[in-house]
């Protein structure tokens, strides 16, 4: 029966002290809800962020270069089989090229065949006047880098006629491009039609890829491609695929410390509120202890 009062009393005392500081021990289990709820969406998007930043960082444009160890061209057989072997889901994009000589009406120009379809992706950052080629086998449309174009007096809608002996090819510009590089000065057009009319056949300068670059994947492989074709230069650009990695270090750090930093705010905030609340309750637990209330019981409540 005593017992039984005991007990009785215990949880009398216990739901008193939660309704009569009712404010504080809301504060405390907001804090701690809070707290964890910040931290476990952290969490999720902190072991998500590699893949996620990884594809939004693609508009970098190519992170990945693939090219003949010695001379200035490669088979493109080699350039398709690493295609077609590379896992699933690694890489983004991808476009073979080839650079060439090719005389037009007025002057002799440098052609670039590439395949059209990639190509935005692989160079997204490009200022395009008109409109990018959407299919890589279109013959008859090209692109133009704009101090060519200015050269020749050309804008979109003109055309530019390859000249060979007796062959002739026009090609409708479709696009002025500014890339800020030596693409600048180069006719574009699509892959097939350089090889074929700068004799080339299955023949291309290099490629560049755009490669998903989660944990490290660029340099991993390079290495294994490196090995596989030891006749081939194969690397990263590394401009682009370490500037990745330290954009995603800095966010991973960056969501770390917020994190850490909640989580130092909840705990302090907990601890504030207990410590306030036994600080209120100091007299009765002196009473409960003068009148005999052991120290293990007297902390339980």
């Amino acid at each position: 029966m005593a017992v039984k009062h005991q007990q009785s009393m215990f949880w009398r005392l216990v739901f008193r002290a939660l309704k009569l500081r009712m404010q504080r021990v809301i504060v405390v289990f907001a804090a701690l809800a809070v707290g964890a709820a910040i931290v476990t969406a952290m969490s999720a998007v902190y072991f998500d962020i590699n893949a996620k930043m990884s594809q939004e960082l693609r508009t970098f444009g190519a992170n990945f270069y693939i090219g003949p160890g010695h001379g200035s061209t490669m088979d493109q057989k080699d350039y398709q089989q690493i295609v077609d072997l590379a896992p699933q889901g690694l890489v983004t994009a991808n476009s073979p090229y080839l650079y060439g000589m090719a005389r037009t009406e007025l002057e002799k120009v440098v052609v670039m065949g590439v395949w059209f379809e990639s190509l935005k992706q692989i160079v997204p950052y490009w200022q395009v006047t008109g409109n990018w080629i959407g299919v890589s086998f279109d013959d008859r449309n090209a692109m133009i880098g704009y101090k060519l174009a200015n050269r020749l007096e050309l804008k979109v809608g003109d055309s530019v006629v390859l000249i060979e002996g007796d062959q002739k090819k026009s090609l409708q510009i479709k696009g002025i491009v500014e890339a800020g590089d030596a693409t600048d000065n180069v006719l574009i057009v699509n892959l097939p039609l350089a090889q074929s009319w700068l004799h080339q056949p299955d023949i291309i300068s290099h490629a560049l890829f755009s490669v998903s670059n989660e944990s490290g994947q660029v340099d991993l492989y390079a290495e294994e491609l490196q090995k596989s074709y030891p006749a081939l230069e194969i690397r990263p650009i590394r401009k682009v695929s370490a500037s990745e990695g330290q954009v995603l270090d800095k966010i991973k750090g960056l969501m770390g410390l917020v994190s850490l930093v909640i989580l130092v705010l909840s705990t302090l905030c907990v601890n504030t509120t207990l410590m306030a609340i036994v600080s209120e309750r100091s007299r009765e637990f002196a009473l409960q202890k003068a009148l005999g209330l052991k120290a293990a019981i007297l902390c339980v409540r």
